[in-house]
C-alpha cells in the first residue's frame, strides 16, 4: 500500500505541468493567516498571522512571509507552497445585466513546509514542519486573484532544553495581484 501510494505522489508530481493553471509571472499581495494548534503537551493557542504572498516567475513555489501575533507572544513566519494540483473550473466568459465579463475560478492541492520563531517573555520557541494547503481561487478580474484556503500542518518545536511535536489548523485568505 505505501509502494502505491508513493508510485500516484510521484506520478503527480511528474505531471504538475499538465495542472498548472496559476500564470507564471510575478504574484506579490496580502494574506492573513489564523488558526489554533497545540504546542507543548498540553497548551493550546489560536493565533492571527497578517502576511505577504509571493510568487517569484519561473519558481514553482508559492511564498508566503508572516508576522506571528498569538495571545502571549510575537513572532515571524515562513511559509513556502508547492501546488501539486492547480487545476481552473471555470474559465469562461458570461453576460449580465452590465455586459460581458470573464469568469476564471479554480482550486488548488499541495505539499509545504513552514517555519516559525516565536518570542515570549525570555523565551524564542523555534518550530518548523510540513503542510497540506488546498483551497479556491477567483481572478475578481484578470490580474487580481482572491484565494481562500485551509491548511492543516505537523511539525517540530525546539526551546531552551525542550522539545516536542506540534499540530496546526490553519485557514488563509488573501489577495494576489500577477504583474
Amino acid at each position: 500500500m505505501k509502494k502505491l501510494i508513493f508510485v500516484v505522489l510521484i506520478g503527480l508530481l511528474i505531471n504538475t505541468a499538465a495542472f498548472a493553471e496559476h500564470p507564471d509571472g510575478l504574484g506579490f499581495g496580502g494574506v492573513l493567516n489564523f488558526g489554533w494548534g497545540q504546542f507543548f503537551t498540553d497548551y493550546y493557542s489560536g493565533y492571527f498571522n497578517p502576511g505577504l504572498s509571493l510568487k517569484i516567475p519561473h519558481v514553482p513555489v508559492f511564498w508566503g512571509f508572516f508576522g506571528n501575533l498569538k495571545r502571549d507572544s510575537v513572532g515571524f513566519g515562513l511559509t513556502g507552497d508547492y501546488y501539486i494540483i492547480d487545476k481552473t473550473f471555470v474559465d469562461e466568459d458570461r453576460t449580465n445585466e452590465n455586459g460581458t465579463y470573464h469568469l476564471k475560478m479554480g482550486w488548488y492541492l499541495g505539499a509545504g513546509i513552514f517555519a516559525n520563531v516565536d518570542i515570549w517573555d525570555y523565551w524564542k520557541v523555534f518550530n518548523v514542519g510540513l503542510r497540506i494547503p488546498g483551497g479556491v481561487s477567483w481572478y475578481i478580474i484578470e490580474k487580481l486573484e482572491l484565494f481562500v484556503g485551509f491548511a492543516p500542518s505537523v511539525g517540530a518545536w525546539m526551546v531552551e532544553g525542550y522539545s516536542g511535536l506540534h499540530w496546526l489548523a490553519n485557514a488563509e485568505m488573501g489577495i494576489r495581484y500577477w504583474f
